[in-house]
């Protein structure tokens, strides 16, 4: 994946953290376009049932949602000048909260989905294991 790097400049002024306006357009592109990337192979990826796949397009929405936090505060910043520094934090502080509420609910998904393919895994081993004689002692062919 390429990645956009935001310059801050330091002002004196009420915005401590002030982005130049044009790398805020190029960030939107690259937030816009990785998030729309997570969205597409999560769904492409979802018929092959694969954990892995699902864990590492997870973990590529998971980025793209700070990313899309990231550009939400830039943007603020640099075009936000009519709202009070206290209205900023409250969206920038509920877009977190949203945020971070999605990460924990796709951390919590990827763990009970991987414990019960462990479960699966173990038990499909358990009953080849025992399949493979009778109760004899015979093996069974």
């Amino acid at each position: 994946e390429g990645r956009v790097r935001c310059a801050v400049q330091k002002d004196g002024g009420d915005d401590p953290d002030a982005t130049n306006g044009i790398l805020i357009y190029a960030m939107a592109l690259y937030t816009f376009f990785v998030t729309t990337q997570a969205i597409i192979n999560i769904i492409k990826y979802r018929k092959y049932d694969s954990p892995i796949m699902s864990t590492a397009k997870m973990i590529s929405l998971t980025a793209a949602l700070v990313s899309m936090l990231s550009l939400e505060t830039a943007m603020l910043y640099e075009f936000g000048q009519e709202m009070t520094m206290e209205n900023k934090r409250i969206m920038i502080s509920l877009t977190g909260g949203g945020v971070g509420m999605m990460i924990i609910i796709m951390s919590i998904y990827m763990i009970v989905r991987s414990t019960k393919e462990i479960k699966n895994l173990r038990n499909k081993a358990a009953c080849e294991g025992t399949q493979q004689s009778s109760l004899d002692g015979t093996p069974i062919a």
